[in-house]
């Protein structure tokens, strides 16, 4: 392996003119950059949850690297090149002109893609709702598209989260003392074992509605870049099927847990709102804090397990064991946020700002967004952004439909809310016994419920209105439709105590404020 290695970190043995070879090395991989294109060349390790010790399984693997990736970002992966043995040297072969026999190694070709554009460096600058809102779109279309065929259900069934979950308790049992005290271990670990036991049918339901799909795996800050207007993702697991035939709920967590241990809290909020905003997955969130945890928990096993690796320095051995320590205690946090969950209805007429209004409030407060245009579209079996073309009162807009979306906007909030989470309704709200209505209702279920109305003038809600026709947007109101339903909307009075008013004819930064009012009122 080492004569293949210095013959990859040769500028001259490459196929295009190179300048230098840098080598970057994983506990899996030789990673060499000769710009601009990126081989990767896998090593021969056993590991026991990947085995590459033959070439045979390297060739496998390699090429299961190319086609999963090629998946997501096909704009990045270009194919799998052979490394062939010429008498006593080597020669890269990219065409697949070869005999197999005189195959040596195998590398995955792919461009190269300055780490200046990933994630993990973008948020240090500070990142924005719409770049935010591109990688919700990102994934969830991955998602969607990913494979559910039944083969992969098995590994969705109760025993493998069993496996993939408690496997990690035994694995750090020997850090207990080190990286995490006793007592901790033995409630996180309780804590597992119970929400498992305690929601098993929730499980098998949701790999039988098909939630259980041929996902990413590794889903971090480090593997996500941001260029040319595109969401790149890399680095999805090829070499454990175990790891990557997950609910996608699971697979969102792991970069919502990224998020969170690296400060980037209301970014994590945010974007978690736009994912299920987008998949329509209310369900899920009741699993999030759980497959959250086990992110932590499994960042928090390789950073002892690293603490271990021979040759570091004491410095080193300690910085990783501090870095699983605070992943230990961000998996605790997870399992005990379990507060009573509060529902926000924010609400108000056409344009007037309600989802900007919603969006701001669950990156303040982790709160789940359901907006009902979202839930309606889903219902008549449309994605958010398609449009229904169907007038005020036809098709998807009839009162019977929008009885059937308040009704599912009601329990999903209260079965999200009875789980602890904090909720935020995004609708019209457009009458006084349509508010009274949910308002009782909540409070008769012990949930605790606030109203924020979003006001506006009617100039510039047509000016809005006009400009969002133009943009990818949720609604499909227009100017027309206003115009016929304006006179509908009931203004707040006395129906509801728990009232506040929101000015949304202002700056991004003042719509902020008014909510950190509000927050601290409560």
């Amino acid at each position: 392996m080492q004569h293949i290695v210095s013959f990859l970190s040769n500028p001259k043995s490459y196929n295009h003119t190179v300048d230098t070879v840098t080598v970057v090395q994983t506990h899996i991989s030789y990673v060499f950059i000769a710009k601009p294109y990126v081989y990767k060349l896998k090593k021969p390790v056993d590991f026991g949850f990947l085995n590459f010790v033959s070439l045979e399984d390297r060739k496998f693997y390699t090429f299961e690297e190319y086609r999963l990736n090629s998946r997501i970002s096909p704009e990045i992966y270009v194919g799998v090149v052979a490394i062939v043995k010429e008498g006593n040297s080597f020669r890269l072969v990219e065409d697949g002109l070869h005999n197999d026999s005189d195959v040596v190694a195998y590398c995955v070709k792919m461009k190269y893609i300055d780490d200046a554009y990933s994630l993990k460096n973008l948020l240090k600058q500070g990142i924005g709702n719409q770049l935010l809102s591109l990688i919700a779109q990102k994934i969830y279309t991955f998602h969607k598209n990913a494979d559910n065929t039944e083969g992969l259900q098995g590994f969705g069934g109760i025993n493998e989260i069993s496996k993939n979950t408690l496997e990690n308790f035994d694995q750090i049992e020997k850090y207990i003392g080190v990286a995490v005290s006793k007592n901790d271990y033995t409630f996180m670990r309780t804590w597992t074992e119970d929400f498992i036991n305690k929601h098993q049918e929730f499980f098998k339901n949701r790999n039988e509605q098909g939630f259980v799909r041929d996902c990413h795996g590794d889903l971090h800050c480090e593997h996500i870049y941001y260029k040319d207007d595109s969401i790149i993702i890399l680095d999805c697991i090829e070499f454990n099927k175990r790891f990557r035939y997950i609910d996608t709920i699971s697979d969102i967590a792991f970069l919502l847990m990224d998020l969170d241990i690296n400060g980037n809290i209301a970014d994590s909020n945010r974007l978690c709102a736009h994912y299920i905003q987008l998949s329509g997955d209310y369900d899920g969130v009741l699993l999030l804090p759980f497959y959250k945890a086990y992110r932590a928990m499994v960042r928090a096993k390789i950073n002892s397990f690293q603490s271990d690796n021979e040759g570091i320095t004491h410095q080193e051995r300690d910085e990783y064991i501090q870095k699983a320590s605070h992943y230990f205690q961000l998996a605790k946090r997870y399992m005990q946020q379990n507060t009573r969950g509060v529902v926000s209805i924010v609400f108000g007429n056409i344009g007037s700002g309600k989802s900007t209004i919603a969006m701001e409030l669950a990156s303040l407060t982790g709160g789940v967004v359901i907006n009902s245009d979202a839930v309606r579209k889903k219902l008549a079996g449309l994605d958010v952004f398609d449009k229904a073309r169907s007038k005020a009162g036809e098709g998807i807009y009839t009162f019977e439909m929008t009885e059937k979306v308040y009704e599912i906007m009601k329990q999903k909030a209260l079965a999200i809310a009875h789980a602890g989470m904090s909720v935020i309704l995004d609708g019209t709200f457009y009458s006084k016994e349509i508010r009274r209505n949910f308002h009782r209702f909540l409070k008769e279920k012990g949930i605790d419920v606030q109203f924020v109305y979003a006001q506006c003038p009617e100039k510039e809600l047509i000016r809005r209105i006009e400009r969002r026709e133009k943009d990818a947007s949720i609604s499909d109101a227009d100017v027309e439709i206003f115009m016929q339903l304006k006179d509908r909307f009931e203004k707040p009075e006395d129906e509801i105590s728990e009232l506040y008013i929101v000015n949304s004819d202002t700056n991004i930064e003042d719509i902020r404020n008014q909510l950190h009012n509000i927050i601290s009122t409560d």
